[in-house]
């Protein structure tokens, strides 16, 4: 494992053990020998999943909020899949704190257990505040769920994810107001106000401070449209000092341009070209609205507001001096720009492109060019719907892949494509010997 990975990961489960060792620590009715399972041990089994609930929602803001530092370590795809996960655990976490709570005080008064949920919501104030905030983080969650399985609009899962904020606001108050672990310990209390301060001075600081600084500063605006297939269009996108942004062939960045048609919608992008001082530029192709929409109605000149760069789709993680990219349709785009990265690089590489047709190849005369250029390049095009076409047919599966590539286990291999392909292709090369490790895929996706 990666040492900067192995120390993010031991500073997580550090918090996790000082939490639980405080609430430990404060809770003597544990460490009573003779002590029974009764109300004060819901009660106090409520704190604990409440403190580490309420830890793990805290999390979500570092895991999506595009912090640099942790993002070049996991990569944003790891980052969103975390997100998803961590925040179905600490949703449970918070509905067991509030179901023992409400059992520990009901079993402890005697008090049917609906009737002692009332009761306690008629006792102070930030008990009604919590519990606004834990039918939101219902609400949120369930939300969440269906937009996955139902594949609803992003736009309108980004505004209900802004009541995050609230329901964060609300629990911060119901914690440090009525907690009794932070009321009983002023060091603890400290420790949990620096907790929320870091995380959010670097949420604010990488979500909202550097990409509202960049598109000040560097002026990021529409250059051209180039088209580059009937259904693929590349946008040019020009702006100051571009070379501080740092970015690497292969690593993708989050548009919106902002213009009437537009400005409500971001969408993630990897850089079809190798990163240069000029321009950077994306390529599309037209499968809904947002993409068809794009050839039709984006004008040179249009703002662009950019976050990034993201991922770990890049040269870093090759460990060979041959490389095999593998492409599945629109997939090509980021493994143009590291075809041409990797050739640079002096690596022998070789880009294995499927597509349903010999004519409508996105970016082929870019390869053609490449391969002229460099002597380590060189690519094969695999087309599946023309019976008739001469050259290489059919799907990129195991029988392909072992006649095209030698010595499979001692190569990188880069898969970009549509998401069964991807699964398809690791599978395949895991039959030929290429160990999991040798073998880099990146979901490019928003969180």
């Amino acid at each position: 494992m990666d040492k900067k990975k192995a120390i993010l990961i031991m500073l997580f489960i550090a918090n996790l053990v000082l939490i639980s060792s405080v609430w430990y620590y404060q809770n003597t009715h544990f460490r009573d020998p003779e002590h029974t399972i009764d109300g004060h041990t819901f009660i106090a089994l409520g704190r604990i999943l409440g403190l580490v609930g309420a830890y793990l929602i805290l999390c979500q803001f570092l895991l999506i909020g595009r912090v640099a530092w942790i993002e070049r370590v996991f990569g944003m795809d790891n980052l969103s899949r975390y997100h998803h996960y961590n925040g179905l655990v600490g949703f449970l976490f918070i509905v067991f704190h509030v179901f023992f709570i409400v059992l520990g005080y009901s079993l402890s008064s005697n008090t049917p257990f609906i009737e002692q949920y009332f009761v306690i919501l008629q006792s102070h104030i930030m008990f009604v505040m919590a519990s606004i905030a834990f039918f939101m983080l219902a609400f949120l969650i369930l939300f969440a769920l269906s937009m996955v399985y139902l594949k609803l609009n992003y736009e309108l899962w980004y505004l209900t994810h802004l009541f995050v904020y609230a329901v964060v606001a609300l629990s911060f108050f119901h914690q440090v107001i009525g907690g009794a672990d932070f009321v009983r310990n002023n060091a603890f209390l400290g420790y949990w106000l620096v907790l929320y301060t870091f995380v959010f001075v670097n949420f604010i600081a990488f979500r909202f401070i550097k990409p509202i600084r960049q598109f000040f500063y560097q002026d990021y605006r529409v250059e051209k449209l180039v088209r580059e297939t009937e259904d693929v269009t590349s946008v040019y996108i020009t702006g100051k000092h571009l070379e501080k942004l740092n970015t690497r062939a292969g690593q993708f960045f989050i548009f919106r341009f902002l213009s009437r048609d537009f400005f409500w919608q971001a969408h993630p992008f990897s850089l079809s070209l190798a990163p240069n001082n000029k321009h950077l530029r994306i390529s599309m192709k037209s499968l809904g609205d947002f993409t068809n929409a794009v050839p039709k109605k984006l004008k040179p000149g249009t703002r662009v507001f950019i976050e990034g760069p993201l991922g770990k789709f890049t040269q870093e993680r090759s460990r060979h001096d041959e490389v095999t990219l593998i492409a599945g349709g629109i997939g090509i785009t980021p493994l143009r720009a590291l075809a041409e990265a990797f050739a640079k690089q002096k690596k022998n590489v070789q880009l294995i492109y499927g597509n349903q047709t010999s004519t409508n190849v996105a970016l082929k005369h870019e390869l053609d060019a490449l391969a002229k250029e460099y002597e380590n390049f060189s690519w094969t095009l695999v087309v599946s719907d023309e019976p008739h076409y001469k050259g290489e047919k059919g799907y990129i599966d195991t029988r392909l892949l072992a006649k095209h590539v030698l010595k499979p286990a001692k190569k990188d291999y880069y898969v970009c494509g549509p998401t069964p392909m991807m699964k398809s292709v690791r599978t395949c090369l895991k039959q030929l010997g290429v160990k999991r490790g040798n073998i880099h895929i990146e979901k490019f996706s928003l969180a």
